[in-house]
Order: structure tokens, then C-alpha cells, then sequence
């Protein structure tokens, strides 16, 4: 377990990682660590709660929910918005999978991709001044945790589109085991932390969204990627917000 929080750490941030070279996973090892996305997404909040803490006595709203915003994108390095932004020009294209697929690993981003990507930045902008001016500091917490679970719940769901790549070791390796403890996790911590319901109802939407988005994403790419791995953490995450912050 120890192995899969630490190439979950490595693969969901880029903070740097005490012992990270020494750090060897056969590719098994590295498919079954979605098992601790979950946990990971969790310490991801708590670095924006401690963000929080430390700028809203401060300054404004709307500075605190931006620091939170860059924050929430550097500390992955602004790799799930990449593939919010490939999946979106994929979609946009109408072509068929195979092209699809390969519009996905084009280096550059189309307008449909751009739009998307500004979208959902300007979405999580509002929802985290709407959370930091009414004092909703749990969500910040929650948020990047049912992205990551999101994820875990597609790839225990859905099927790989390519016979490669890091989205198809996850997804291959990603049993019962790794959902149920992914899903263990979003149900404990908030009740733990507080706000249970409102989680809870904010992750089953989630759920619903994730299953909706792995159909779309089967019949237009042929299965799923890292792409749209990628999208369907950040789309879930704004589902979130909006509902945990009705």
C-alpha cells in the first residue's frame, strides 16, 4: 500500500518526493496504485486548505480564490486541464475514433480545446471565490479528492481505447480492490471532517456524471485514454463545487 500512495503521489503532483529514485514499480504495481488516488486527491485539499488559511485573513475573495486556483493547477503541473483540452478538440473534431486518437496526442490545442480549458478555469474561479466569501473551507478539501476518485470510478468502468500508455496500465490494473478502497476513502474522510452529506450527494452526482462521460467517451474515442482521464477528473470537480456550494 505503502508503494501505491507513493507512485500515486508522484503521478497526481509534482512535489517532490523524498527517496523518488528509489522509488521501482513493476507496471502491475503501478496500474493497482489508483487504489490511493483518492488519498492523494485528499492531501491535495489539505495543501489548499493550508493556502487558505494563510491568505484569506489577508486579502480580498477574489485574490484568495485565485492563489487557490494557481495553487490547485501547479501542484499537478496543469496535466488533467491538458487533457481536459486534447479530449475537447478529439470531440469537437466529429471524426472517427482512430482519428480521434490521434488528434488526442497532437502537441497543440485546437479552439474547442482552448475554450474548454478557459471555461473551466473561469468555472472554478467563480466556484472558489463563492467558497472562500461564504467561509466553505471543507470543499476546498473535498474537491481534488472526488476528481481523483472520479477517475477511479471511470477506470473501473470503462475500458481502454488504446493497447498502450499510462491510461491503459491504470485502467487494466484497476479491479474491485482498487475501487472499493478508492470509494472507502471518499466516504470516510467526511465523516471524519464534517459536511458528510453534502459530500456524499456531491459524489454521487459525480458518480452519475462519470458513468454518463465514460459512454460518451466509448462511443466517440473507442474507450478511454489519459486524456480523458484527465477531463473527467476536472469536469467532476466543478460538478462538485457547484453542488457542495448550492
Amino acid at each position: 500500500m505503502l508503494n501505491s500512495l507513493r507512485y500515486a503521489f508522484s503521478f497526481l503532483t509534482i512535489l517532490p518526493l523524498p527517496f523518488a529514485d528509489t522509488l521501482k514499480c513493476s507496471e502491475d504495481e503501478i496500474g493497482r496504485s489508483t487504489s490511493a488516488f483518492a488519498l492523494v486527491g485528499l492531501l491535495r485539499g489539505v495543501f489548499l486548505y493550508w493556502i487558505y488559511l494563510l491568505f484569506k485573513p489577508v486579502f480580498v475573495p477574489e485574490v484568495t480564490a485565485l492563489v487557490l486556483l494557481t495553487g490547485h493547477v501547479l501542484i499537478n503541473g496543469g496535466f488533467h486541464l491538458d487533457g481536459l483540452s486534447d479530449s475537447f478538440d478529439a470531440l469537437a473534431s466529429r471524426k472517427d475514433s482512430r482519428d480521434c486518437l490521434r488528434i488526442m496526442k497532437e502537441s497543440t490545442s485546437g479552439p474547442a480545446g482552448v475554450t474548454a480549458l478557459v471555461i473551466a478555469l473561469l468555472l472554478k474561479a467563480a466556484l472558489l471565490t463563492v467558497a472562500v466569501r461564504t467561509e466553505h473551507p471543507s470543499c476546498l478539501v473535498y474537491f481534488p479528492m472526488a476528481g481523483a476518485w472520479a477517475m477511479v470510478v471511470a477506470m473501473f468502468y470503462g475500458k481502454p481505447a488504446r493497447g498502450e500508455g499510462l491510461g491503459y496500465i491504470f485502467i487494466r490494473y484497476t479491479g474491485r480492490r482498487q475501487f472499493l478502497l478508492a470509494t472507502f476513502t471518499v466516504v470516510l474522510i467526511p465523516l471524519l471532517v464534517g459536511s458528510t452529506f453534502r459530500s456524499w450527494g456531491g459524489l454521487i452526482l459525480c458518480l452519475l456524471f462519470t458513468l454518463a462521460l465514460v459512454v460518451v467517451f466509448h462511443r466517440r474515442f473507442g474507450g478511454l485514454t489519459g486524456d480523458t482521464l484527465g477531463a473527467i477528473a476536472e469536469i467532476n470537480e466543478i460538478i462538485f463545487l457547484m453542488y457542495y456550494l448550492l
